[in-house]
């Protein structure tokens, strides 16, 4: 077999000395500061940093969708499960390789507060205050620049007890909200509780991929990552279709992973017939896929909860079957997790198609933007 060399390790360079001291001046002056890691900080292998930057100043933080494993969200100061409270209340951001693109809604009020400040390390200089103006710019490796910051703040960042405590009682809040969602009473299946059977039966160690509008956003809170690089999609292009060919690339990538791929039936059609390249090299994905009728065998159908059933349905494990791979179907809760522990028994390329109940609500949101009205509805009531 044809050996190729190892690649060097990449550059790190550091920021401007002046400028570290700048930021780590505002950030002990800050009251409520909030690290948003992002993919940069991934690429950059900054975890090791980025834990000891947490860990040290007490700074809570939250990642990026493409960001989610650098810290373990499930560390104490992550609050993910805060995440608009976290940055509306905000009176120091720093961006640690994220960007103020259109899942921090540019940087802009509501979502934050008109007068926080703002500390961005960036690799690419044409980034720095693109979107927002910062108080500290900090043009470096993002691995190299986190160990900057925390040496220079060292010893003058007390920890924020009552912005922490806020934040806990937030996340708490939150979690019993979903809890709720994913404890529904009933035999049809919501998103919540198809991503905490999906989570059980895999583990915390899968990598994850997900596609689609509400199946990725609500996999962004349900699917947590305890180390970088390990959850793929669509980022910051918001499109559909990536599923299926990054949960490809990722099982050659890591042959020995579990790769679990949750899409929505839309995103599913994009690339479906890529499913026979998954059997045809025997990679062992698990696909799910939460069809809530976004596309249905019978057009003229109205598209409410009570109308949508079996018959509706584009049977994409039929799809899966046909190639030879592993299929099941699922029209209620109770029957989802059998049915995925059949599949990953198999040991082969497995497709779950699983009913989800169109008028199954998600966790109320703070604007009104994320809120639209469209395949599934918001709130309580």
């Amino acid at each position: 077999m044809e050996e190729h060399p190892v690649s060097p390790e990449p550059p790190r360079p550091a920021a401007d000395a002046a400028l570290v001291e700048r930021a780590a001046s505002a950030l002990a002056r800050a009251e409520r500061p909030l690290l948003i890691l992002g993919k940069g900080a991934a690429w950059a292998d900054a975890a090791s940093e980025a834990r000891a930057l947490v860990d040290e100043l007490g700074i809570p933080f939250v990642p990026s969708p493409m960001g989610k494993g650098v810290v373990p969200d499930d560390h104490p100061l992550c609050v993910a499960g805060a995440r608009s409270f976290a940055l509306r209340g905000a009176d120091l951001v720093i961006l640690a390789g994220a960007r103020f693109n259109w899942t921090f809604h540019f940087g802009r009020p509501p979502r934050f507060a008109e007068d926080a400040r703002v500390v961005q390390i960036d690799i690419d200089p044409s980034e720095i205050g693109l979107a927002r103006p910062v108080e500290a710019g900090l043009v470096g490796d993002a691995r190299t620049v986190l160990a900057q910051l925390r040496e220079a703040a060292a010893g003058r960042v007390g920890r924020r007890d009552e912005w922490i405590a806020a934040l806990g009682r937030e996340r708490a809040s939150n979690a019993a909200q979903i809890a709720q969602l994913a404890d529904a009473p009933g035999e049809r299946l919501n998103l919540y509780r198809m991503y905490r059977d999906i989570n059980e039966v895999v583990g915390p160690d899968a990598v994850v991929v997900a596609d689609g509008e509400a199946t990725m956003a609500v996999s962004r809170v349900m699917q947590p990552n305890a180390r970088a690089r390990e959850r793929l999609d669509a980022g910051t292009t918001g499109c559909m279709g990536v599923g299926i060919p990054y949960a490809i690339g990722a099982q050659i990538a890591r042959p020995e992973a579990r790769v679990v791929c949750a899409m929505g039936d839309f995103a599913a059609g994009w690339n479906g017939m890529d499913l026979e390249t998954a059997v045809r090299y025997e990679l062992p994905i698990l696909f799910v896929v939460a069809n809530n009728g976004s596309i249905r065998r019978r057009p003229g159908r109205a598209l409410s909860a009570d109308d949508f059933g079996p018959d509706d349905a584009v049977r994409y494990d039929r799809l899966m079957a046909a190639f030879g791979g592993h299929a099941e179907h699922v029209e209620s809760a109770r029957e989802l997790r059998p049915a995925l522990e059949r599949a990953v028994a198999s040991g082969r390329p497995a497709l779950v198609h699983a009913l989800i109940d169109p008028g199954a609500r998600r966790k109320q949101q703070s604007f009104g933007w994320l809120s639209r009205e469209g395949r599934t509805q918001y709130g309580a009531g």
